[in-house]
């Protein structure tokens, strides 16, 4: 897997998984996140490795939420078709579609996601996150320029430009 995603196999590495707290980051945007453990959320990816091209789509918007959202969210990943153990606790959590996203807070399932959609995956971990009383940081919405500002801009680059040109 990946430093920012543990690897599930069966119960006993969930449990593992579940009892770990994730120290506090600095985000690749610049933001520090320090969760009390109790309150971080831990995300159980259950998808297959074979024959599961809806898995592999979304995994890597799964290893940026992770990377972006370490120190509040911890990640796990549990490949359903690995082993005898993974089947097993992917039957355990009654998952008949993949990939699901299993939720927890405090040891505790808090909630689930299924499918691929990568913007409502976002949303339902932002969605618990602050239902346990955690609100992540947003990144600043980026200025936009008005037409008039661009048109301005453009004004002044061609003007430079025939400056150039006869002088």
């Amino acid at each position: 897997s990946d430093e920012y995603i543990t690897e599930v196999t069966g119960r006993e590495s969930l449990d593992d998984f579940l009892a770990q707290c994730a120290m506090p980051q600095t985000t690749p945007i610049g933001v520090d996140l320090n969760v009390p453990c109790g309150k971080q959320l831990a995300v159980l990816d259950i998808s297959l490795e074979k024959s599961s091209p809806a898995c592999l789509h979304i995994y890597p918007a799964v290893l940026a939420l992770a990377r972006n959202m370490a120190g509040a969210c911890r990640w796990s990943r549990l490949l359903g078709d690995s082993s005898a153990s993974a089947k097993a606790l992917m039957n355990e959590f009654n998952v008949t579609e993949v990939p699901t996203f299993v939720f927890f807070s405090d040891g505790k399932e808090v909630g689930r996601y299924t499918g691929t959609d990568r913007m409502q995956l976002v949303d339902q971990v932002f969605k618990v996150q602050a239902a346990n009383g955690i609100k992540m940081p947003q990144r600043e919405p980026r200025k936009r320029m008005s037409t008039a500002e661009a048109k301005e801009i453009a004004r002044a680059k061609r003007e430079a430009q025939k400056k150039r040109q006869w002088s």
